[in-house]
């Protein structure tokens, strides 16, 4: 687990694109979780939609239907504000 932290610190101290390191986030955890498939999102701050960011293991077909422009609609009852988490 802590070889996996410091490949993920050492990334972001030289500078990786955000892109390229969620990615090895993702593998990462893929590694420590099999059989997990791992995709990452950010909610953005309207609190509705979120954003694809990193799926490097999904099929291509799934990837290209939540490239990083695309956005999802959630429903307001499922969005959970991060102060009452």
């Amino acid at each position: 687990m802590l070889d996996a932290q410091s490949e993920i610190i050492d990334a972001i101290a030289a500078g990786t694109e955000l892109h390229e390191t969620l990615c090895r986030v993702a593998h990462i955890v893929e590694r420590l979780t099999p059989p997990a498939i791992c995709s990452i999102h950010f909610l953005d701050p309207d609190g509705v939609h979120i954003r694809h960011c990193g799926a490097p293991s999904l099929p291509v077909i799934r990837r290209r239907s939540q490239r990083s422009d695309a956005t999802i609609h959630l429903p307001a009852s499922r969005v959970v504000p991060s102060d009452s988490v």
